[in-house]
């Protein structure tokens, strides 16, 4: 009986881990037809950017092109009292991460299906980005922010001075995707 059980519960594990490799899969081959490439922020990452954006109660947090919510989720699970907002133009994605904020119950998460340069983020009091640096120069000019905490990985604001500029990853990327910048806008 207990083998039974056994493999019925290592069957499914094997069905879960199949259907979430095949949406990651397709996922990432349809980002490659929108501006940005679906590319996760490592997990080991997550705690450090959290760290960087300082996030307080009533804060707004925005994730500019959020893949799977890697972030959102962590940082939403660790400070109930903010409200935390990703953008993502993949539909896959966004179906994803409806479903993980179904089963998490996370109550203070958004998930918004839209383009990043038509969203308002005039509340924003918080943003993480992890944008090509054309896009990250695009954004980032187009809104002009006032009193934002900025956390961009890889690539820098260029209108802007970094606060900081910290490792996020202990091997060095040829585009800088072990850097991150630091920005009080």
């Amino acid at each position: 009986m207990f083998l039974l059980v056994l493999s019925i519960c290592v069957g499914v594990a094997i069905v879960v881990v199949s259907i979430y490799f095949f949406i990651v899969f397709v996922a990432w081959n349809y980002s490659e037809g929108l501006d940005i490439p679906f590319v996760p922020t490592p997990l080991y990452a997550i705690p450090l950017i959290a760290e960087k954006l300082a996030i307080r109660k009533n804060d707004v947090v925005y994730d500019i092109g959020c893949g799977n919510g890697r972030l959102i989720f962590y940082c939403a699970k660790r400070n109930p009292d903010a409200k935390f907002i990703g953008i993502e133009l993949n539909p896959l994605l966004c179906t994803w991460m409806r479903l993980r904020k179904f089963f998490t119950r996370a109550q203070n998460v958004e998930i918004r299906q839209e383009n990043i340069f038509s969203t308002d983020i005039s509340d924003a009091t918080k943003i993480y980005a992890f944008l090509l640096q054309d896009l990250t120069d695009k954004f980032f000019n187009e809104n002009e922010l006032r009193g934002v905490r900025v956390v961009s990985r890889a690539f820098r604001i260029n209108r802007a001075k970094p606060k900081e500029i910290i490792r996020v990853t202990p091997h060095d990327i040829s585009y800088g995707g072990h850097l991150a910048y630091v920005y009080d806008l």
